[in-house]
């Protein structure tokens, strides 16, 4: 419940004002916010230090649901040490509630402790109390779930990245061990080719060497044909002549027997 101030005791106003601010109160009454807002701000107007403008404007803020405006309102007569304490009880009463539809709890129970403390066992500002702490309670236990999700997902996020690196690392290390194991194996092939290049030039240098040897022993061979000694020249020309010689007498006994032939034909 909003308390409305319909007057302050002690506290003395021009007759225009008062009744600026009676005919608003009528406007609140009838449930006229808009309009009950108008008149309190024209109350004002002649009189910018009216506390019940000021307070009744907080009221008719709260009922459109401005509750910063309200809070403002309420708050430039909580503080006003000249007012008695029912009317600064009622003060902090109308804030707290402003608070509390502000879901600023902590400020609401705040505001309820302040209204007893100049009002003590006033029933609703008792039971509104009780109602911000346990709403405050919940605000804070939501408030800590909320952070220990966020630090779950800051955490799986984290996870999440530190194995998406780890797996990128394994994915490259992978592509540097093949692409290793690929110049090994080049490297190996290449080796073993030129090991097989060097063995086919040295098969090739043998075999040249191998005929380069033939030649050298058959020219040595030659060589060593023609080294003969006098005595056996001496024997091989005569054999030579003694040769020619039978051939002749081959030939001369050929011819004449082929002179008788003619002969007898």
């Amino acid at each position: 419940m909003i308390y409305l101030l319909i007057f302050l005791t002690n506290i003395a106003f021009s007759q225009e004002e008062n009744k600026t601010i009676r005919k608003a109160n009528e406007f609140y009454k009838a449930q006229k916010y808009t309009e009950a807002e108008d008149l309190y701000k024209k109350s004002l107007e002649v009189n910018g230090k009216s506390l019940p403008a000021k307070y009744n404007l907080g009221n008719a803020k709260y009922k459109t649901e401005d509750f910063e405006s309200a809070i403002t309102s309420y708050e430039e007569i909580a503080t006003n040490s000249n007012l008695d304490a029912k009317t600064i009880a009622k003060a902090y009463h109308n804030l707290g509630n402003s608070y509390l539809n502000s879901q600023k709890f902590e400020e609401a129970v705040d505001s309820y402790k302040k209204s007893l403390r100049n009002n003590p066992g006033d029933a609703e500002t008792t039971y509104n109390l009780e109602y911000a702490k346990r709403m405050l309670q919940q605000q804070q236990q939501q408030d800590k779930q909320n952070q220990d999700n966020k630090e779950n997902k800051d955490n799986k996020d984290k996870q999440d990245k530190n194995q998406q690196n780890k797996d990128n690392k394994d994915k490259q290390d992978n592509k540097d061990n093949k692409e290793q194991n690929k110049d090994k194996q080049d490297k190996n092939q290449q080796n073993q080719q030129d090991k097989a290049d060097n063995s086919d030039n040295k098969d090739q240098q043998g075999q040249n060497q191998g005929e380069q040897d033939d030649k050298k022993d058959g020219k040595g061979a030659k060589q060593k044909e023609l080294k003969i000694s006098k005595e056996d020249a001496e024997r091989m020309l005569q054999a030579l002549a003694k040769q020619e010689k039978q051939t002749q007498m081959k030939v001369r006994k050929m011819e004449k027997s082929n002179n008788k032939i003619e002969k007898n034909w």
